[in-house]
């Protein structure tokens, strides 16, 4: 099982935790978690149960992060530290467009959302992500272009933006 599924996993989680170590740390976890519990867990097709795993996982790091990240905002802000304002305006922007698409896509309703991070972020086919769900690979065609519809709609406001960071 290992084999055959932790570079997925990895990848996954590195899109998920943005940290190859961190991602690496997600997922063996995960990993451990299924190794300590081994006697109950049902091994003939364990794709969804470890996406489902791995994606929890990332969400508590986000979280345990974002702890950490407050404490250090709250205290050691000194004065002496380099003034950011030469890039300051391009990261607002990029930021703004960041949360555009953060905020787009978690608007999408449940299942559209899954099927289009499960295209996106980790890679897989129309067939696979139809095959792990138990729906058609039309539906799935189905839910992403919804989903981009969205999308374009809520980024056109951004275009501009995108041009110059491509440049």
């Amino acid at each position: 099982m290992v084999e055959q599924h932790y570079a997925r996993l990895g990848a996954f989680a590195f899109r998920l935790v943005g940290s190859r170590a961190a991602a690496e740390d997600v997922v063996h976890e995960v990993l451990l978690r299924i190794w300590r519990r081994r006697e109950g867990f049902a091994f003939d097709d364990p794709l969804r149960y470890l996406y489902q795993s791995v994606r929890n996982e990332a969400e508590s790091w986000h979280r345990r992060n974002a702890r950490v990240r407050r404490r250090i905002d709250a205290g050691q802000l000194g004065e002496d530290q380099a003034d950011p304002r030469a890039d300051a305006s391009r990261a607002v922007e990029l930021h703004d467009l960041t949360n555009a698409v953060e905020e787009t896509v978690s608007a999408l309703p449940p299942r559209r959302r899954e099927i289009f991070r499960m295209h996106r972020e980790q890679r897989l086919s129309y067939a696979e992500i139809a095959s792990l769900l138990g729906i058609s690979p039309k539906t799935v065609e189905i839910q992403i272009g919804h989903a981009l519809k969205a999308l374009r709609r809520r980024l056109a406001p951004f275009l501009a933006l995108a041009i110059t960071l491509l440049k």
